[in-house]
């Protein structure tokens, strides 16, 4: 099971105080030339051409040395532009240090190469986590995603989940290929490989990752000081987690949230306007070790999807992961029912529909190894045939209405009472 560690400090890219912004990338590459840069042997192998980072020529490395983030980092986001002509090989080294020449010993390299004859192709974490076939063809621009987290590196290109590999625990102190902390390199491989970089940009891990509270608002604040109070007397069986959706089940939904949770032992952990790092936050505050729940079900990522922000919606599946990872840690026999992001706006081609659609695709392959773990998709109960949500279900095209949690209470039942070990309730009239 790969899991994902939530650092408490995540703005703190560690070697220092990070120079971000949540979600702001920096960019490395000026275009101009390779200042903050340091190669050793072979620099000719590196040169700026029409604004384009081009690595051609014998083996060498160019490594970061400059003064954003004092060139050291623990966990982050990289993401580059790449392109690659026939054959061609190369790679970005993460977590390493500069060296005069050779292949660099810290650290590890995530590879570049289409159609070189090595096996191990784009988006591998060489030799750790190969990947083959190329997700990525010659002589087009591809985005290459690489994320640290912990013990854990995950790329992608263009959006697509390539390797996702963690490092085992128990590696000597004396092995170098381990992460740690320590700058990039981009490697030249050889004379016949051209390689060019328009971009190479680093950040801190998403806001979806880093547990944050709103106990500046008064009507939050109250809603989770009443969330500690009962959970502090015990006696809780099933968690209902989330945002305004879930929160609502005490509103529009009250009437069905009795009828199938009244007498199962439960707490409404449901917050307006919450995103995963929200739930975190809340997760490792409350008095959670005081309950021994049988079950939860979490639906979160809505709000974090309004708007476009740079890798969105894996962004908001590696919080929704977390947010698992949580109550896993929490709970090592808690049943999960982990509902898919649900359809929001009336038009199925408005872009949050996109962005939450693309979240929901992820969510299998970053979820596929846990155990105890159900996905379900709801959204077939708001969609009419044509993609669109009628307003007799969701008057505001976000939140269900009365008529909304009644077919949502009927749908989960199944999954609900399997998990707690009780009869499954017939369907409320």
């Amino acid at each position: 099971m790969k899991k994902l560690t939530v650092w408490c400090f995540m703005f703190v890219l560690l070697c220092g105080t990070s120079l971000f912004a949540a979600d702001n990338m920096v960019e490395l590459l000026n275009g101009k030339n390779l200042d903050g840069w340091k190669v050793g042997e072979n620099a000719s192998s590196f040169s700026v051409e029409n604004g384009l980072l081009k690595v051609n020529g014998k083996c060498a490395h160019l490594f970061y040395e400059g003064s954003v983030n004092n060139h050291c980092w623990k966990d982050f986001h990289v993401q580059a532009i790449v392109k690659t002509e026939e054959k061609a090989n190369s790679g970005i080294y993460i977590h390493t240090q500069f060296q005069e020449k050779g292949w660099p010993k810290a650290g590890h390299e995530c590879q570049i190469a289409n159609t070189h004859p090595d096996p191990k192709k784009t988006g591998s974490v060489y030799n750790f986590c190969n990947v083959n076939p190329a997700p990525a063809k010659d002589n087009v621009w591809f985005t290459y995603d690489i994320y640290v987290i912990g013990k854990r590196v995950i790329t992608l290109i263009d959006g697509k989940i390539c390797a996702d590999w963690t490092e085992p625990d128990g590696i000597a102190a004396s092995e170098t290929k381990k992460l740690g902390q320590g700058t990039f390199a981009i490697q030249a491989h050889d004379p016949g490989s051209v390689v060019y970089i328009k971009s190479f940009k680093v950040g801190p891990l998403p806001r979806t990752l880093v547990p944050a509270n709103k106990m500046g608002l008064k009507w939050w604040k109250e809603r989770h000081e009443a969330n500690v109070a009962r959970i502090s007397k015990g006696n809780v069986d099933f968690l209902l987690v989330g945002d305004s959706i879930t929160n609502n089940w005490d509103r529009s939904g009250l009437k069905v949230q009795e009828y199938y949770y009244g007498d199962r032992n439960y707490v409404n952990m449901g917050f307006g306007g919450d995103q995963p790092q929200h739930v975190l936050w809340r997760l490792a505050d409350a008095p959670m070790k005081k309950i021994h729940p049988k079950a939860a079900m979490l639906l979160i990522g809505i709000n974090s999807l309004w708007g476009d922000w740079n890798n969105a919606s894996f962004n908001v599946a590696l919080g929704i992961q977390a947010c698992v990872d949580k109550l896993q840690a929490l709970y090592p026999d808690i049943k999960i029912l982990v509902l898919d992001v649900f359809a929001a706006k009336e038009n199925p081609n408005d872009p949050v529909r996109a962005r939450l659609n693309k979240t929901n695709e992820y969510l299998p392959q970053l979820l596929k190894n846990y155990k105890n773990i159900t996905i379900k998709d709801l959204n077939s109960l708001w969609l009419d045939k044509d993609g669109k949500i009628p307003a007799a279900l969701m008057k505001d095209f976000v939140h269900p209405g009365e008529a909304g949690y009644k077919l949502w209470g009927d749908a989960v039942e199944p999954e609900i009472s399997k998990m707690l070990g009780d009869s499954a309730k017939p369907k409320m009239k």
